[in-house]
């Protein structure tokens, strides 16, 4: 299905070749963390540079309007010099075309420039194919230019674009099978999403004279020299054989949640479907560490709407949770949609139960419903469902309060959930 998420896209048909994603990145790792941290498998591999400036995932996830990775996940951020990483493709491609796609935001460029993207053979660390330059037309425009290999020419467009905002780069390279030196690269450069390829690239098709490379197998993010290279972000990497499956995902065509009395149910449509084996319903309390809570299967093919959803019955109601989906294909490739988060439930209390004072500062006192005679028992729980303090009491004993020291405590919101007689309550508190 390649790939989920925000608006509405019609596809045709392809071939299981052209169906299938090589590449999906949108650098969901610990930000601060170095891209080519082996200790994280996430496949990315440091081959130049070596660790001056390394490339560090970044917070700052771009978005783009109907794109499949459109402020999903983190960044990277590319400076003027140091380390260059790749990441090999899933399989590599000698034939036919072969498109690779991210989003870009220019901080600066350079009046001679340099490449920070290009394709690599899978075997290979120094044919850089592809090349994708930036350099600067003036003070708050620069332009693009693509070069098929290290002896093409680099000729820029004659379009300026913006810094500081983010654009669609799509790059095609097409193998030719008459010489051994026709084969050609286009560059795509755009502010929306079209939903077929675009007839006239933003430059291209350029070839050249060097002898052709044998496939193309690997992405490679280059931080260039210190005087010609540009500093940019980079996000939501797609490489496919297909302008359908690189490019223009099939799209969610929404992703809503409801709560309704104990339990939260999320509700999500597509308008197509190539390939979806399913969604992994993901669900987390921090909105960073998500764990699979269930699985619903997808239509595989498909051209009509198709509408899904998920009762969610595992909930406290005192907790904040976030959701996501994890779209599968058949053939394992994967991708997330956006994160949705539903407040905790703002229950008041019953029973006659009352917590004073609210707000509250140093101390908080809970006066139970003396009427209920029993054992009884007081927590203190934070908005993520944390158990901070707790405390028993037996009302049998004229005992009807107790007192929680909340000096060390964070301002913000809590909650006291109450279990007594076997009648749970649960009232907010907030600490100024």
């Amino acid at each position: 299905m390649r790939k989920i998420f925000y608006t509405l896209v019609l596809l045709t048909s392809f071939s299981s070749l052209s169906a299938q994603t090589l590449l999906g990145e949108n650098f969901i790792y610990t930000v601060g963390d170095t891209l080519a941290n082996f200790a994280l498998s996430n496949g990315w591999a440091a081959f130049s540079g070596g660790t001056t400036n390394a490339i560090l995932v970044n917070s700052s996830s771009l978005s783009f309007p109907g794109h499949v990775g459109s402020s999903v996940g983190n960044s990277v951020f590319l400076r003027s010099t140091g380390q260059d990483c790749y990441k090999t493709l899933s399989l590599s491609v000698s034939s036919g075309s072969i498109y690779a796609s991210a989003l870009v935001n220019v901080d600066t460029t350079q009046a001679t420039g340099d490449y920070p993207i290009a394709l690599l053979p899978d075997n290979s660390t120094s044919l850089f194919t592809s090349r994708t330059f930036f350099r600067r037309s003036s003070a708050n425009h620069y332009r693009v230019a693509i070069s098929k290999s290290s002896t093409a020419p680099t000729i820029y467009s004659t379009d300026s674009f913006a810094y500081g905002t983010t654009y669609l780069l799509v790059i095609k390279y097409t193998f030719n099978s008459g010489t051994t030196t026709d084969d050609s690269t286009s560059l795509y450069y755009l502010s929306s999403l079209p939903l077929t390829e675009p007839i006239t690239p933003t430059y291209g098709p350029v070839g050249g004279t060097q002898t052709d490379v044998l496939n193309l197998g690997r992405f490679a993010l280059r931080q260039g020299s210190s005087a010609n290279a540009p500093r940019l972000l980079v996000d939501a990497i797609r490489v496919s054989t297909s302008w359908s499956n690189a490019p223009l995902p099939v799209v969610l065509n929404s992703l809503k949640i409801n709560s309704v009395n104990n339990s939260n149910q999320l509700m999500w449509s597509t308008a197509s479907e190539h390939n979806n084996s399913g969604f992994e319903i993901q669900r987390s309390q921090d909105g960073h560490l998500f764990e699979t809570i269930g699985f619903i299967k997808g239509a595989g093919n498909s051209n009509a709407i198709n509408n899904y959803s998920y009762v969610d019955n595992e909930i406290d109601a005192i907790t904040t949770y976030c959701y996501r989906l994890k779209q599968l294909d058949f053939d394992g490739t994967s991708d997330y949609s956006k994160t949705i988060c539903v407040a905790a439930r703002k229950l008041e209390a019953g029973s006659g139960s009352t917590t004073q004072p609210n707000p509250f500062n140093t101390e908080l006192t809970v006066v139970l419903n003396s009427a209920l005679e029993g054992n009884a028992t007081v927590e203190l729980v934070d908005m993520l469902g944390k158990v901070i303090a707790v405390k028993s009491v037996n009302t049998e004993k004229n005992n009807s309060s107790v007192q929680f020291d909340t000096n060390h405590l964070n301002n913000g919101i809590y909650f006291v959930r109450i279990n007594q007689n076997g009648s749970i309550t649960t009232s907010k508190v907030v600490k100024r």
